[in-house]
């Protein structure tokens, strides 16, 4: 059950042993069954904010099913495009405000061009440079000035291992 913070990781599982197209199927259906922009749209204990957490990452296209690990695991995204933007010194392993410059910021691009209507990843890329597994790292995300999928609206090989 969705409600329960343990368990939120479960339809990521997909990705991770071969078949991102069912984790896109189940966790395209938790968001629509569980969320909405009502009183009563976040289902179950919001616990520090784990609900709204789980549809945030969720939305973007990717989830930190290990949360000591240095990574995300690739779902589905929900927009067309997400700009984020971090504080300069964020990297792996750095400091907020300690690279040197003084501050700023700067925009990691999230695009999925179509997503709303095509829960199926064809293809993704960081940066240019294609990805043929469901998982970006924390460093490529942080360093990253964009992420692009490539969305379906039928079921694709890609993440499966039989590219």
């Amino acid at each position: 059950m969705h409600s329960n913070e343990p368990s939120h990781h479960i339809p990521y599982l997909y990705s991770l042993i071969g078949h991102p197209n069912s984790a896109a199927e189940r966790i395209r259906s938790i968001a629509w069954d569980n969320y909405n922009a009502t009183s009563a749209g976040l289902s179950g204990n919001e616990d520090l904010g784990q609900m709204s957490a789980w549809y945030v990452f969720s939305s973007l296209g990717f989830y930190p099913v290990n949360s000591a690990g240095v990574g995300y695991v690739v779902g589905t995204p929900f927009f067309e495009k997400v700009t984020i933007r971090l504080p300069r010194g964020v990297t792996t392993g750095g400091e907020i405000g300690r690279d040197g410059d003084g501050g700023g910021e700067r925009e990691v691009v999230i695009a999925a061009p179509g997503a709303m209507w095509k829960p199926y990843v064809r293809g993704l890329s960081v940066d240019g440079k294609a990805k043929d597994v469901p998982l970006i790292t924390h460093g490529e995300l942080v360093n990253a000035r964009l992420v692009f999928f490539e969305m379906s609206d039928s079921p694709t090989d890609w993440g499966t291992g039989g590219e």
